[in-house]
């Protein structure tokens, strides 16, 4: 395995890389131990479960967080930027539950859409679109990309004949 430095949006991570595997270990960061970290969770603002649990999910991954952080900013509170950005703060920072109002008004969901159960897949391709999309030429660029795409793949090898063929798929 060959271990290289990722300079990617200034912070300490390694990756050991192999022709079939990649593996990130981002570096430690000091945490002062003296203050009691209690994690907040988010507010259910209708049947909004199955996203809740995936921005919480995102929320553990350090890397992913630093390119959300490192979008570039609207200065409009109804942005996917800025609603993001708050969300992840909050969860870090504030001692009341983390509310998702701000995220649901960026995609344009009215109130009733809320109350509609929608699939975690959807909901998780949908946003990192949008979130691909935001961060396209910026320093976030392609944090999706390093983080969750992999590749597959195919081989046929013929049993009777020197012949072999490879296809690979995202």
């Amino acid at each position: 395995l060959n271990k290289i430095l990722i300079s990617y949006l200034d912070i300490p991570t390694f990756a050991l890389m192999s022709s079939s595997l990649t593996v990130v270990i981002e570096g430690k960061i000091s945490k002062n131990y003296n203050i009691s970290e209690e994690h907040v969770g988010i507010i259910n603002e209708g049947m909004t479960c199955y996203m809740n649990a995936m921005i919480q999910s995102l929320n553990v991954l350090g890397y992913l967080k630093r390119g959300i952080f490192a979008m570039p900013y609207d200065n409009d509170e109804s942005s996917l930027s800025y609603s993001l950005q708050r969300l992840f703060y909050d969860l870090d920072f504030e001692h009341e539950p983390a509310s998702t109002n701000r995220l649901i008004h960026s995609f344009g969901w009215s109130r009733d859409d809320i109350f509609i159960q929608h699939d975690v897949q959807e909901f998780t391709m949908m946003l990192s679109d949008l979130m691909e999309k935001k961060m396209k030429g910026s320093k976030s660029d392609e944090v999706f990309k390093f983080l969750f795409e992999g590749k597959l793949a195919n081989e046929i090898k013929c049993v009777d004949y020197a012949y072999t063929s490879r296809k690979e798929e995202k």
